[in-house]
């Protein structure tokens, strides 16, 4: 039995008289007739007495009747509750970011958003960007952070955070007693990077980046359980990063600013197109106030 054929039968057993319950139900006369047929098959009982001139319930018909208005009064009630929690905001909010996003944005946003919203249950997962695109196309995630500008189909992004980059180096490297350098000053560096796979976007436009302005870069792909500062300490290579990273630096390393032109480090919200809930409206509405 289907809700709505439970209701059909409602109409009929109130009316008790097709021709004004099909009229109710936008239907004629004959589909209302095979549905009352049908029910009584399904559950293998006559649900009405029908002479030329009146209808009238069977005990049985009753019995549907009563529980019918019952489950179907619950339905309703069901809908409204589920209406008004999805517009107060209530509900689960699934957010994936890199360790990069969560630093610059989302550590103390996170935290105050859960202070002022505790109504909404937030659950995150932090993987690299290319990970977090996957998740989020088969939607395991309602929201990502990742580094660059995102521009793929089925998805939308917003820009929300972005800041110059700047480069760690050790105190003891040649640039380590500078205030500012240029971008130019990098070309014969080994830059320590994360995989590819881990964000190919922001990897291969970065690349591009270097390239345009003349730089042929040397690469050191940092392996799982290596750490960027420790490889940078180490004399391996120097590391891109930003202001807000360079707090996580050791004290043997030194934050140089790069001056323009320079490209900036960005992350951006990413979601799937037609799935913004209120929840992640409130969410991306309260991160774009915080960082500007």
């Amino acid at each position: 039995m289907e809700l709505r054929d439970l209701n059909a039968f409602l109409v009929l057993a109130e009316e008790l008289n097709f021709r004004k319950a099909a009229a109710r139900l936008h239907l004629t006369q004959p589909p209302l007739t095979r549905l009352v047929q049908r029910l009584e098959k399904e559950l293998g009982v006559k649900l009405l007495e029908r002479s030329t001139t009146r209808v009238e319930l069977t005990q049985s018909g009753i019995t549907l009747y009563q529980g019918a208005k019952n489950l179907i009064d619950q339905a309703e009630q069901l809908k409204q509750q589920v209406s008004q929690s999805t517009n107060s905001g209530e509900g689960t909010l699934r957010v994936g970011f890199s360790s990069s996003a969560f630093h610059s944005i989302l550590a103390s946003a996170l935290s105050a958003f859960r202070y002022l919203h505790p109504e909404i249950h937030i659950l995150t997962q932090e993987t690299s960007g290319q990970e977090q695109l996957r998740q989020l196309q088969i939607g395991k995630l309602e929201v990502a952070f990742v580094e660059g500008r995102i521009n793929l189909d089925g998805v939308l992004a917003q820009l929300i955070h972005q800041e110059d980059f700047a480069i760690l180096v050790p105190k003891t490297h040649w640039l380590g007693d500078k205030q500012l350098i240029r971008f130019a000053d990098l070309r014969n560096e080994t830059f320590i990077f994360q995989p590819r796979r881990d964000n190919p976007q922001f990897y291969d436009s970065f690349l591009a980046l270097l390239r345009d302005g003349g730089i042929e870069p040397k690469l050191l792909h940092k392996k799982p359980h290596q750490q960027c500062p420790v490889l940078v300490s180490s004399g391996a290579g120097i590391l891109l990063t930003t202001r807000t990273l360079s707090k996580f630096a050791t004290q043997d390393l030194q934050f140089i600013p790069i001056l323009q032109p320079c490209p900036q480090f960005q992350i951006s919200a990413v979601w799937r197109d037609g799935t913004q809930s209120p929840q992640l409206k409130l969410f991306l509405k309260f991160i774009t106030t915080v960082n500007n």
